[in-house]
């Protein structure tokens, strides 16, 4: 099983974030592809639905969900805690012209 994945956006702005299958303790590597929104999109981070728990949350440093602007890809790191509905997040990069 893999530990990196992908979302290409290509409609309006994303509304929410679902997880599956997560296990207490693990890493995971997110890329995001803004390539259609006009806009910087983060509200989508305050949508979090985590095995099927749509109590679920991400955490971010200084409680500063990241945006990703348009026609740019970002890279977070997401770990999932021993309460999986839990989960903390970081950025590995932002603006990736790719």
């Amino acid at each position: 099983m893999s530990n990196y994945f992908e979302i290409t956006h290509t409609s309006n702005a994303l509304t929410a974030v679902e997880f599956e299958n997560a296990s207490e303790g693990q890493s995971i590597i997110l890329k995001i592809r803004n390539g259609y929104y006009t806009g910087s999109m983060s509200s989508y981070w305050d949508d979090v639905t985590i095995n099927g728990d749509s109590n679920g949350v991400v955490y971010w440093p200084s409680s500063s969900e990241p945006a990703v602007t348009s026609g740019m890809s970002d890279l977070y790191g997401i770990v999932f805690s021993g309460d999986v509905k839990i989960a903390y997040g970081y950025v590995i990069g932002q603006n990736y012209a790719v």
